[in-house]
């Protein structure tokens, strides 16, 4: 995803909440546990319009739901 698309994208006050919840339960790049992972992907479906499995063990999805993540937060100054 390209900076210019990165500055496109607008959370809904929800989504800012979760992301505030889940950030730190991921922010080292593993999920703490499994709830934790399938909330990863399924924010990140919701907020990129991905359909990724919740609950997928494939690694490259999961790594595309991180590096989401992980790029909206920077955005967001969540830590």
């Amino acid at each position: 995803m390209s900076k210019k698309q990165m500055e496109m994208i607008e959370l809904s006050t929800d989504q800012i909440e979760r992301l505030k919840v889940l950030f730190p339960k991921i922010r080292s790049g593993t999920a703490q546990d499994r709830n934790a992972r399938i909330e990863m992907v399924a924010l990140h479906n919701d907020i990129f319009g991905s359909n990724f499995r919740p609950d997928t063990g494939c690694s490259s999805c999961l790594n595309t739901s991180f590096q989401g993540i992980k790029k909206v937060a920077k955005k967001y100054n969540i830590k």
